[in-house]
């Protein structure tokens, strides 16, 4: 009788260490959940540099003074913001260039596996294919949209004003 309940006793002692290991792999196991804080702090991020920074400022062979733009005399202001820049370009109707002047923004911008889209006034500008960051976004875990207005002075002489515009970026992991 001894030998038996010694048995007894050493199965359901490894059957206990057998399930609690068990238990500890499957609670201890990576589970990728992404992150709502660092989706809202890209999208903050990329809303506060188009917001802040000036073509001034900016050192950027296409989109920053001395660029092709400035060269072309497609951006003429320098004390504009980049998003009063691209508000003005397509308050003028050029929503290529504006297109094009974000695309050398933001294309180094968002880390991998997260989506960026940046609408003025309901029409995605970045991507130019909306299809694209929609079909993109369909898929998504996380979705922050961040919006604020924009408008400018298209003519320093008469004072004409444009906007106001509605800038929408939005950020998703993908």
């Amino acid at each position: 009788m001894d030998k038996r309940g010694f048995f007894f006793t050493l199965d359901a002692v490894m059957a206990l260490m057998i399930v609690g290991i068990g238990l500890f792999l499957v609670l201890s196991a990576y589970f990728f959940v992404p992150s709502v804080s660092r989706t809202e702090v890209i999208s903050q991020d990329a809303l506060t540099f188009l917001s802040t920074t000036t073509i001034e400022n900016l050192n950027d062979p296409y989109a920053g003074i001395g660029g092709t733009l400035w060269d072309e005399g497609r951006i003429t202001q320098p004390e504009n913001t980049l998003l009063q820049q691209i508000g003005e370009f397509k308050a003028r109707g050029d929503e290529a260039t504006a297109s094009l002047f974000i695309t050398a923004l933001l294309e180094n911008i968002v880390p991998e596996n997260y989506g960026l889209q940046v609408e003025v006034d309901g029409s995605s500008i970045y991507p130019l294919q909306a299809e694209q960051a929609e079909a993109s976004q369909a898929g998504t875990d996380v979705l922050i949209s961040k919006e604020t207005i924009v408008y400018g002075i298209s003519n320093t002489t008469t004072y004409d004003l444009w906007g106001p515009s509605v800038v929408r970026v939005k950020v998703w992991h993908g």
